[in-house]
């Protein structure tokens, strides 16, 4: 099974190391941990790995968090990945699962599942 894990966060030195890029620092970490090294790729930087029988796909995209949904969409398309299998981490350090549900047998846009305060 095939997931994609976005860290999302903002380019430039400015935003480096601040709360805004919580999403690109706890990919970094995985990267790093797993000796795997992103490359830069259509709209973001991309790398892959395995963990027991998922790949992991792994995007860091190169917009704006604001303009992020571009690159989410773009990647899950092209990898064929289903929206249930999306995790996304932001700004503030909170995961966002998002997942598809029917109504009367049509497929609605993605909905938010958490809860934050």
């Amino acid at each position: 099974m095939k997931h994609l894990i976005a860290g999302l966060g903002n380019i430039g030195d400015e935003y480096r190391n601040t709360r805004h890029n919580v999403g690109f620092m706890v990919l970094d970490a995985a990267a790093a941990a797993s000796g795997i090294i992103f490359k830069d790729s259509r709209y973001g930087y991309v790398t892959r790995m395995r963990h027991k029988n998922a790949e992991l796909v792994l995007l860091k995209p190169s917009t704006f968090m604001n303009r992020s949904g571009n690159a989410v969409r773009y990647w899950l398309k092209k990898e064929k990945i289903e929206i249930e299998n999306l995790l996304v981490y932001r700004r503030s350090g909170h995961t966002h699962r998002q997942h598809k549900t029917q109504v009367s047998g049509k497929r609605r846009r993605a909905q938010r599942t958490d809860k934050y305060q």
